[in-house]
């Protein structure tokens, strides 16, 4: 009666090991990272919503009316124009020595950022009723070249987009700690 219970729950449990092992190995600062994601609040997947993506533009041509020379790249779910947790995510590239002269005005508009590191400085906002994430990041930093890259295979291959839309629907529910191991494993695998 017990081998009954005891093999499906050894082979559940080996199969999440192997999983955390290897995004451990194949990514161990963004791994770790993860654990900073709480696992008593639950991601809440939508429809794509066209207002998101409005109120990205908007924003985005708020920030380079004060920062013209300042290369903004909208990406996410709203930039994809895909189901998603109806957020803004921008990221601006600016070398490591000159974040200080990027981030100054982007405080009167942003407000205080959220974490400041010496190869990015990331804000997480309301604007105009939507949450924002914005991160100012060196472009040769692994968070930028990453998210960047990861934007550019979703949007060129409708077949990854797709993959990554069921990820999502998938996740509905899900706690966000379990939701950023899952695209972790996602974006790991388009990435290699």
């Amino acid at each position: 009666m017990k081998s009954k219970w005891f093999l499906p729950t050894l082979l559940k449990h080996k199969t999440a090991f192997q999983r955390e092992m290897l995004l451990f190995l194949q990514t161990p600062r963004e791994y770790i990272y993860i654990f900073t994601y709480p696992t008593d609040k639950t991601v809440k997947i939508e429809d794509y919503n066209p207002h998101i993506t409005q109120v990205g533009i908007k924003l985005i041509k708020k920030i380079q009316k004060e920062l013209p020379n300042l290369k903004i790249r909208f990406i996410g779910s709203a930039a994809l124009r895909i189901p998603g947790q109806n957020d803004i995510d921008l990221f601006v590239e600016s070398p490591s020595k000159d974040l200080g002269k990027y981030s100054r005005p982007l405080f009167s508009i942003l407000g205080k950022p959220t974490k400041k590191r010496r190869k990015f400085i990331e804000w997480h906002v309301k604007h105009d009723g939507c949450t924002v994430e914005l991160v100012v990041a060196d472009p040769l930093s692994n968070i930028f070249k990453n998210s960047v890259t990861t934007f550019q295979l979703l949007k060129d291959n409708k077949k990854l987009l797709r993959e990554y839309e069921h990820l999502k629907f998938d996740s509905d529910g899900s706690s966000v700690r379990e939701y950023n191991k899952r695209k972790l494993v996602f974006f790991n695998k388009i990435l290699m």
